[in-house]
């Protein structure tokens, strides 16, 4: 009820982790509870909340490791009878780690890998299936946590490359003749509308002498940043 009511009410993503780690803890009264966080394009899991040690494991590393791969909740009753435990965090925490129960954290959205919740040394031994079940709330939580901070960061992203866009499109407007010659004979205008915030359309009028005039139309094949950026080009090279 309490990480409940945190989750509700702060925005900030390290406090909210912080919170489910504390109450994780007094929940399953165990010694330390460490939240991982998966990098993706680094396939490490890397700690960012219960310490202040900078931990990176990699994802086939540790039990942690085995719990993001697998995706399944690990209690591990003894870590001196477990060979695929990884005394990492020990070593560079000076601490001793017995009993441990991880719990992957899963995006409910779309299933994507966030994180591992885990939970070291219950005080009154090793991890029972009541605290399998309360470490299963706990990740939950943190998976809704992290996921939430993911959708705000991909929303603030799209803002700004919307910003930039309008921006460019802004840019490339002005790159199109606001006036058009008088010709005798003649009536021109213009008017240029791209399919996306910005294209590869351009035209042009370019006065060669008194008398003879340049006007230019190009097109370049496709929509969006990369062909607005060839247009800007040719413009340069034909006005040069």
């Amino acid at each position: 009820l309490e990480v409940t009511r945190v989750l509700a009410l702060e925005i900030d993503l390290s406090r909210a982790l912080d919170a489910i780690v504390k109450e994780a803890c007094n929940a399953l009264h165990c010694e330390r509870a460490i939240l991982y966080q998966y990098d993706p394009k680094r396939e490490t899991l890397f700690a960012t909340a219960g310490t202040d040690i900078p931990i990176h494991l990699k994802i086939d590393q540790g039990i942690a490791g085995l719990v993001a791969r697998q995706r399944l909740m690990l209690n591990v009753a003894d870590t001196a009878k477990e060979p695929r435990w990884d005394s990492t965090y020990d070593k560079a925490a000076r601490y001793s780690t017995k009993t441990i129960l991880a719990v992957p954290l899963v995006a409910a959205r779309d299933g994507r890998l966030l994180g591992v919740l885990e939970m070291l040394n219950n005080i009154g031994g090793p991890f029972d299936s009541d605290d399998e079940s309360l470490a299963i709330a706990f990740s939950n939580h943190a998976a809704a946590a992290l996921d939430r901070a993911r959708l705000v960061e991909d929303i603030e992203r799209r803002k700004e490359l919307e910003a930039s866009l309008n921006i460019a499109r802004e840019v490339q407007r002005r790159f199109m003749p606001s006036q058009m010659p008088s010709i005798a004979g003649y009536e021109a205008a213009t008017w240029w509308f791209p399919n996306e915030a910005v294209g590869g359309d351009y035209c042009d009028v370019i006065p060669l002498t008194e008398s003879r005039t340049a006007f230019c139309i190009a097109d370049v094949c496709g929509h969006g940043l990369g062909p607005s950026l060839l247009m800007a080009s040719v413009r340069a090279s034909i006005r040069t």
